[in-house]
């Protein structure tokens, strides 16, 4: 059980660190990314500052010489980072079109994209690579300093290396930043986590321990009640385990099995005691006054939710495979499977065994009188199933002390709901 707590936490805190890295990384990086573009199309205007001066002063007197002036600066910027430089006046009709010479891959793809992106009164930029080189599309408005509008400059800036290797290092320093923080947070949050987890186990154990404890004090007041002992609620709970095992039942029900073992009679608390201790053969009266200990079980069991599943071998315990049984007639899979295994346990014991009003009887004489029922009172495939069992379970149980069925239930009680 320690090796599986720590083994989930390691896991879930894994799963926990790498969607933490994936959605915070994808932010960091976006984030990241917007910063560094307006760095660079910040750096591609100041670079370009020239040019867009020369295209207002075009705007203001636009003659042969603000024409050579602008087509001269355009030169010059092509000279720096740009790769293609596209002008327009305010009536957006195109003033200038100059690309880089060459016909690299860089250059035909900046050709191809460079009017990608509309014109409009609003700054607008685009990052993308080509041959592995960092690209950024621009498109600005100009104006004047009142604001009033002389045109648009729309290009291709090819960011220079150096600066490109400084954004791809602040990115994804950043983002291995963000992914070493999550993993610290993550190391150090498992000690806690497991500390935390050992300390609700530990309580959580207890409460169980607790909750088991009172199964065996009603269990022992019940018998104390039936002027027997409990040595019936721990053999009972023995073959009723060990018959449920061999049918293959999953970990929750053989659970459901031991608690509705201990409790399967506590609702004879509420029968009168001239019923419940007579001697003497039971009235029709009497005999529907001890058939109402089944449904006060039921009541009783009601008020706790940890003993709720033992319903099924409660309400069921008495009922047989034909409907025959009581309170409710249920016949074949309309009986828990539980509550089947449990009615071939407990009349077993009621015969094998030495009770304050019977002697026992011999071993096949048992088997007969059980197998005369085959059909009627029990599954036929659950009783087969226990037959074989008999012989070895007779010995090792019936057989022994009453001590030695004591703590082998404590043993199996233990085991089975995970307390060692």
């Amino acid at each position: 059980m320690p090796r599986a707590i720590h083994r989930t936490v390691l896991v879930r805190l894994f799963l926990v660190w790498l969607l933490l890295s994936v959605s915070g990384g994808a932010l960091v990086y976006r984030l990241q990314t917007e910063r560094l573009d307006r760095r660079v199309v910040k750096l591609a205007l100041d670079e370009s500052s020239a040019l867009t001066a020369a295209c207002a002063e075009h705007a203001r007197r636009p003659d042969a010489r603000s024409v050579t002036e602008l087509r001269r600066r355009s030169e010059e910027t092509l000279r720096a980072q740009f790769v293609v430089v596209d002008l327009y006046d305010a009536d957006r009709k195109p003033l200038l079109a100059v690309i880089r010479p060459g016909d690299d891959p860089i250059t035909r793809t900046a050709r191809d994209r460079v009017r990608e992106l509309p014109l409009g009164s609003q700054p607008r930029h685009r990052r993308f690579y080509s041959g592995g080189r960092l690209l950024l599309e621009i498109m600005a408005p100009l104006s004047d300093e009142r604001g009033a509008p002389l045109g648009y400059f729309r290009a291709i800036y090819q960011v220079r290396p150096e600066t490109q290797k400084s954004i791809e290092e602040d990115v994804f320093g950043a983002l291995a930043l963000l992914v070493a923080a999550l993993l610290a947070a993550a190391v150090a949050l498992y000690p806690v986590i497991i500390l935390l987890n050992r300390g609700l186990a530990r309580s959580a154990a207890e409460l169980l321990e607790g909750n088991l404890e009172l199964m065996d004090v009603l269990g022992v007041a019940i018998a104390e009640r039936d002027a027997d002992t409990n040595a019936h609620n721990y053999r009972v709970t023995l073959y009723a385990v060990r018959l449920g095992e061999v049918l293959g039942l999953d970990p929750e029900s053989v659970r459901t099995l031991i608690v509705g073992a201990f409790l399967h009679d506590v609702g004879k608390i509420g029968i009168p005691d001239a019923v419940l201790l007579k001697p003497s053969a039971l009235t029709e009266e009497e005999i529907k006054i001890m058939h109402g200990h089944v449904m006060k079980g039921v009541d009783i069991i009601a008020r706790s939710t940890w003993l709720k599943d033992a319903r099924r071998v409660v309400e069921f315990h008495h009922e047989k495979f034909d409907g025959s049984g009581y309170p409710k007639g249920a016949k074949g899979a309309e009986i828990p499977l539980v509550a089947r295994i449990f009615a071939v346990a407990d009349v077993f014991d009621a015969l094998a065994s030495r009770r304050p009003y019977k002697n026992p009887m011999g071993l096949d004489e048992v088997l007969r009188l059980m197998t005369a029922e085959r059909g009627t009172h029990f599954d036929p495939e659950v009783l087969d199933a226990f037959v074989p069992l008999v012989p070895a379970l007779y010995r090792e149980i019936a057989c022994a002390g009453e001590d030695v069925p004591e703590a082998m239930v404590k043993s199996l009680v233990r085991r089975r709901f995970a307390l060692e």
